[in-house]
Protein backbone atom coordinates (compact mmCIF):
# COMPACT_ATOMS: atom_id res chain seq x y z
CA UNK A 1 0.00 0.00 0.00
CA UNK A 2 3.05 2.31 0.55
CA UNK A 3 4.61 2.17 -2.65
CA UNK A 4 0.96 2.58 -4.07
CA UNK A 5 0.68 5.71 -2.28
CA UNK A 6 4.24 6.45 -3.30
CA UNK A 7 3.20 6.19 -7.10
CA UNK A 8 -0.03 8.05 -6.80
CA UNK A 9 2.10 11.02 -4.86
CA UNK A 10 4.22 11.90 -7.23
CA UNK A 11 1.20 10.91 -10.27
CA UNK A 12 -0.19 13.81 -8.55
CA UNK A 13 2.53 16.10 -8.23
CA UNK A 14 3.39 15.76 -12.21
CA UNK A 15 -0.55 15.64 -13.36
CA UNK A 16 -0.49 19.47 -11.81
CA UNK A 17 2.89 20.35 -12.84
CA UNK A 18 4.03 20.80 -9.21
CA UNK A 19 7.62 20.40 -8.03
CA UNK A 20 8.01 18.51 -5.68
CA UNK A 21 11.34 20.05 -4.45
CA UNK A 22 11.07 20.98 -0.57
CA UNK A 23 7.15 19.25 -0.73
CA UNK A 24 6.58 17.29 2.27
CA UNK A 25 4.29 14.27 2.59
CA UNK A 26 3.02 12.99 6.11
CA UNK A 27 1.85 9.26 5.99
CA UNK A 28 -0.25 9.81 9.14
CA UNK A 29 -2.47 12.24 8.00
CA UNK A 30 -2.15 11.66 4.24
CA UNK A 31 -1.22 15.53 3.86
CA UNK A 32 0.56 17.27 1.40
CA UNK A 33 2.49 20.23 2.12
CA UNK A 34 4.09 22.23 -0.69
CA UNK A 35 6.12 25.76 -0.24
CA UNK A 36 5.53 27.44 -3.46
CA UNK A 37 2.67 26.54 -6.36
CA UNK A 38 3.64 28.13 -9.79
CA UNK A 39 0.90 28.47 -12.51
CA UNK A 40 2.32 29.38 -15.99
CA UNK A 41 5.70 29.91 -14.60
CA UNK A 42 4.00 32.50 -12.51
CA UNK A 43 4.69 31.96 -8.60
CA UNK A 44 0.71 32.06 -7.42
CA UNK A 45 0.57 30.20 -4.00
CA UNK A 46 2.79 29.42 -0.89
CA UNK A 47 2.14 27.28 1.93
CA UNK A 48 -0.33 24.75 -0.09
CA UNK A 49 -1.81 21.76 1.79
CA UNK A 50 -3.39 19.19 -0.15
CA UNK A 51 -5.77 16.25 1.73
CA UNK A 52 -4.80 13.36 0.09
CA UNK A 53 -7.18 10.44 0.05
CA UNK A 54 -6.01 7.02 -1.20
CA UNK A 55 -9.47 5.14 -0.93
CA UNK A 56 -10.86 6.77 -3.52
CA UNK A 57 -8.03 8.78 -5.43
CA UNK A 58 -9.52 12.35 -4.19
CA UNK A 59 -8.07 14.97 -2.68
CA UNK A 60 -8.95 18.44 -1.16
CA UNK A 61 -7.36 21.56 -0.20
CA UNK A 62 -7.04 22.13 3.02
CA UNK A 63 -5.05 25.18 3.07
CA UNK A 64 -3.13 27.72 0.97
CA UNK A 65 -1.70 31.97 0.47
CA UNK A 66 -1.69 33.97 -2.01
CA UNK A 67 2.10 34.90 -3.12
CA UNK A 68 3.27 37.45 -2.21
CA UNK A 69 3.16 40.19 -5.12
CA UNK A 70 6.59 40.82 -6.92
CA UNK A 71 6.28 42.71 -9.72
CA UNK A 72 4.41 46.21 -9.32
CA UNK A 73 3.06 48.62 -12.27
CA UNK A 74 5.19 51.67 -10.75
CA UNK A 75 8.55 51.50 -9.67
CA UNK A 76 9.16 50.55 -6.32
CA UNK A 77 13.09 51.97 -5.85
CA UNK A 78 14.83 54.53 -8.03
CA UNK A 79 18.24 56.19 -7.90
CA UNK A 80 20.15 59.07 -10.44
CA UNK A 81 23.31 58.30 -11.65
CA UNK A 82 26.18 60.44 -10.42
CA UNK A 83 26.16 63.09 -13.33
CA UNK A 84 22.53 63.29 -12.94
CA UNK A 85 22.26 62.21 -16.47
CA UNK A 86 20.23 58.97 -15.89
CA UNK A 87 17.56 57.94 -13.42
CA UNK A 88 17.00 53.56 -12.86
CA UNK A 89 13.98 52.38 -11.47
CA UNK A 90 12.95 48.77 -10.24
CA UNK A 91 9.32 47.43 -10.62
CA UNK A 92 10.53 44.05 -8.94
CA UNK A 93 11.39 40.75 -9.89
CA UNK A 94 10.27 37.04 -10.59
CA UNK A 95 11.55 34.09 -9.72
CA UNK A 96 10.86 30.51 -11.58
CA UNK A 97 13.03 27.70 -10.18
CA UNK A 98 16.11 29.09 -10.21
CA UNK A 99 15.80 31.68 -12.84
CA UNK A 100 15.01 35.42 -11.82
CA UNK A 101 13.97 38.66 -14.14
CA UNK A 102 14.01 41.87 -12.90
CA UNK A 103 12.07 44.79 -14.32
CA UNK A 104 14.01 47.99 -14.50
CA UNK A 105 12.73 51.38 -16.03
CA UNK A 106 15.55 53.52 -17.41
CA UNK A 107 15.30 57.16 -18.29
CA UNK A 108 17.61 59.65 -19.78
CA UNK A 109 16.86 63.12 -18.07
CA UNK A 110 18.58 65.76 -20.01
CA UNK A 111 18.62 64.83 -23.38
CA UNK A 112 17.87 62.78 -26.46
CA UNK A 113 20.95 60.21 -26.18
CA UNK A 114 21.62 56.68 -26.66
CA UNK A 115 22.76 55.16 -23.99
CA UNK A 116 24.85 51.26 -23.39
CA UNK A 117 23.97 48.86 -20.51
CA UNK A 118 26.46 46.84 -20.13
CA UNK A 119 25.80 43.20 -18.36
CA UNK A 120 29.50 42.21 -17.53
CA UNK A 121 29.98 44.82 -15.00
CA UNK A 122 26.32 44.60 -13.54
CA UNK A 123 24.99 42.47 -10.81
CA UNK A 124 22.77 41.70 -7.99
CA UNK A 125 22.76 40.53 -4.57
CA UNK A 126 20.43 38.80 -2.86
CA UNK A 127 19.79 37.92 1.22
CA UNK A 128 22.28 35.66 1.58
CA UNK A 129 25.28 37.69 0.07
CA UNK A 130 25.33 35.58 -3.41
CA UNK A 131 26.51 37.86 -6.52
CA UNK A 132 24.97 37.04 -9.98
CA UNK A 133 26.07 38.92 -13.02
CA UNK A 134 23.08 38.92 -15.49
CA UNK A 135 23.06 36.45 -18.67
CA UNK A 136 20.68 38.33 -20.95
CA UNK A 137 19.20 41.64 -21.43
CA UNK A 138 16.02 42.65 -23.00
CA UNK A 139 14.35 45.62 -24.52
CA UNK A 140 12.11 46.98 -26.97
CA UNK A 141 12.31 43.04 -28.78
CA UNK A 142 15.98 43.10 -28.78
CA UNK A 143 17.93 40.26 -26.60
CA UNK A 144 21.60 40.21 -26.35
CA UNK A 145 23.60 38.10 -23.63
CA UNK A 146 26.54 40.73 -23.24
CA UNK A 147 25.19 44.87 -23.84
CA UNK A 148 22.25 46.61 -25.04
CA UNK A 149 22.99 49.82 -26.99
CA UNK A 150 19.54 51.89 -28.23
CA UNK A 151 18.26 55.56 -28.25
CA UNK A 152 16.36 57.19 -25.27
CA UNK A 153 14.34 60.17 -25.92
CA UNK A 154 14.98 62.69 -22.79
CA UNK A 155 12.23 62.10 -19.66
CA UNK A 156 10.41 58.58 -21.33
CA UNK A 157 11.43 55.46 -19.41
CA UNK A 158 12.34 52.36 -21.35
CA UNK A 159 11.77 49.11 -19.56
CA UNK A 160 14.30 46.53 -19.46
CA UNK A 161 14.06 42.92 -18.69
CA UNK A 162 17.72 41.61 -16.87
CA UNK A 163 17.20 37.77 -16.37
CA UNK A 164 19.81 35.84 -14.02
CA UNK A 165 20.12 31.60 -14.19
CA UNK A 166 21.14 29.53 -11.45
CA UNK A 167 19.65 31.74 -8.30
CA UNK A 168 19.98 30.61 -4.83
CA UNK A 169 16.20 28.44 -4.72
CA UNK A 170 16.95 29.59 -0.78
CA UNK A 171 17.20 33.04 -1.51
CA UNK A 172 14.23 34.92 -1.10
CA UNK A 173 14.41 38.91 -2.23
CA UNK A 174 17.54 40.69 -3.61
CA UNK A 175 19.13 43.23 -1.02
CA UNK A 176 21.28 45.37 -4.15
CA UNK A 177 21.23 46.28 -7.46
CA UNK A 178 24.35 47.67 -9.57
CA UNK A 179 23.93 48.86 -13.43
CA UNK A 180 26.80 49.56 -15.52
CA UNK A 181 25.42 52.31 -17.91
CA UNK A 182 27.48 53.92 -20.47
CA UNK A 183 26.30 57.17 -22.19
CA UNK A 184 27.93 56.62 -25.68
CA UNK A 185 29.17 59.95 -26.35
CA UNK A 186 30.44 60.90 -22.41
CA UNK A 187 32.18 59.58 -19.51
CA UNK A 188 30.70 55.75 -18.47
CA UNK A 189 27.92 56.34 -15.59
CA UNK A 190 27.79 54.08 -12.88
CA UNK A 191 24.28 53.80 -10.97
CA UNK A 192 23.60 51.71 -7.62
CA UNK A 193 20.30 51.09 -6.07
CA UNK A 194 21.05 50.80 -2.31
CA UNK A 195 19.18 49.79 0.87
CA UNK A 196 16.36 47.68 -1.15
CA UNK A 197 14.69 44.52 -0.61
CA UNK A 198 12.87 42.97 -3.43
CA UNK A 199 10.73 40.35 -2.92
CA UNK A 200 10.85 37.67 -5.61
Amino acid sequence: MKIVKIIYLFFFLSYFGITHANSSFDTSSSELFIPRVDVDGTPSFTNVKFKLNFSNNTFQIAGAESYPKTLFDTVIETTKSDLQEVTVGIRGCVKSSTNLVCHILITSDLKDQRIRIYLPSSFIVDNLANKYIPNKIEAGGVIDSKELNHGFIQGIPILHKLSFSNVSEEATSIVGLSLSIIAVVSDGINTTLKNININF
